[in-house]
């Protein structure tokens, strides 16, 4: 399954941990302050979500969970 997105590199998700990290930290400030913005907070949500995508998609790709496309074995008759 190819997701157009470039392959991880082995310790990608580290980065990206790093930075949901911080996204997190961030969302915390937000929700802190009484006077927070409710469109910073959906962003900062939207964010969240998008980059905890690409860490599965990471973390898949590191530990050769993701096959190309057309890699794939062909199914099995038993799967028909």
């Amino acid at each position: 399954m190819s997701t157009g997105l470039p392959a991880a590199a082995p310790g990608h998700s580290e980065r990206i941990r790093e930075i949901l990290d911080n996204l997190v930290c961030h969302r915390q400030s937000l929700r802190r302050d009484r006077e927070h913005d409710r469109l910073l907070l959906q962003a900062n949500r939207l964010s969240i979500v998008y980059w905890q995508g690409r860490l599965a998609q990471a973390l898949l790709e590191e530990h050769g969970g993701v096959e190309s496309a057309g890699s794939s074995p062909a199914p099995s008759k038993a799967a028909q």
